[in-house]
């Protein structure tokens, strides 16, 4: 997966830092920021190894669905498991379908 140096959500143009090295959030392997408009995501495991692209995948869409959620302004997503769930649901759907969008 190539993942975009930016992202368009809602109306605002999002970098996205792939690789980034979380040095002060040692157990996240993703983070948006609304205010600055980045998407962060780490390339590397926890143990030093390089992450499954399918992880890399999924770690993007959850973060995608967070920058969504705060523009829609429903708060839906609060709770990180079920972003994840949601995140992997539709990593699943649109890699066993080969949905691209253009």
């Amino acid at each position: 997966m190539k993942i975009p140096e930016s992202l368009k959500i809602g109306g605002h143009e999002y970098k996205v830092i792939y690789p980034h090295d979380f040095t002060d959030c040692v157990n996240v392997n993703g983070l948006t920021d609304t205010e600055a408009k980045q998407i962060k995501i780490r390339q590397m495991t926890l143990g030093g190894g390089p992450r499954a692209e399918s992880g890399v995948a999924v770690t993007l869409l959850h973060e995608i669905l967070h920058a969504v959620d705060h523009y829609t302004g429903h708060d839906v997503f609060e709770n990180e498991e079920h972003v994840h769930g949601i995140a992997e649901g539709l990593y699943q759907v649109m890699k066993d379908n080969k949905l691209v969008f253009e």
